[in-house]
């Protein structure tokens, strides 16, 4: 994919983000999405099947999200800093797509109609665990587990948080709980 697809890509999610913020996921339209981003239904369905689509790939690519929202991660040096950092700014990216889109995410994943990545997947995987390495290495992160060992209980603890927060209608602080979570995990 090239830069220009990427960015129309990243155009179409954002307004559709922006949209189901606004209206509510069921309400918005691909005819919505594509009078906002200025494109034109084939454009849409060039780079998605569906609407379902637009928000699987915001959720399930956070590399992308993440390295549009990277610069304060780079203001420090401290490891667990860094780490609490990115992590935050993947927890946002749940908070942002809304109960509607998060719910219809996770049922698509139970029901095998998107693959739900696992962080291993991810780019930002290795990141991770770099990072929690060295946040050990220093003292900061007193669970000596191997790293990839603590991704892994956070990503069963995220995926956890995430479906009671669906579960029980968003009833919860979701960051301060996930926050909560993983200093019992680093700790």
């Amino acid at each position: 994919m090239n830069k220009e697809e990427l960015t129309t890509k990243m155009r179409i999610v954002n307004s559709a983000i922006e949209l189901t913020k606004e209206y509510g996921f069921a309400s918005v339209s691909v005819n919505q999405i594509c009078k906002a981003v200025g494109i034109t239904r084939s454009t849409f369905y060039y780079h998605f099947k569906t609407k379902d689509e637009v928000f699987d790939y915001h959720i399930l690519n956070p590399e992308l999200y993440i390295m549009d929202n990277i610069l304060p991660v780079l203001d420090t040096t401290d490891p667990l800093k860094q780490f609490m950092l990115i992590f935050n700014i993947f927890l946002k990216q749940f908070v942002e797509v809304g109960p509607e889109a998060l719910r219809l995410i996770y049922k698509r994943g139970i029901e095998a109609k998107v693959h739900i990545k696992v962080l291993q997947d991810f780019t930002l995987w290795q990141l991770y665990v770099k990072l929690i390495k060295k946040a050990q290495d220093s003292g900061e992160i007193e669970n000596n587990a191997n790293p990839e060992s603590i991704m892994e209980a956070i990503l069963y603890m995220l995926k956890g948080i995430v479906i009671t927060w669906c579960n029980q209608e968003f009833s919860f602080d979701f960051y301060a709980e996930c926050n909560r979570m993983l200093d019992v995990i680093l700790h």
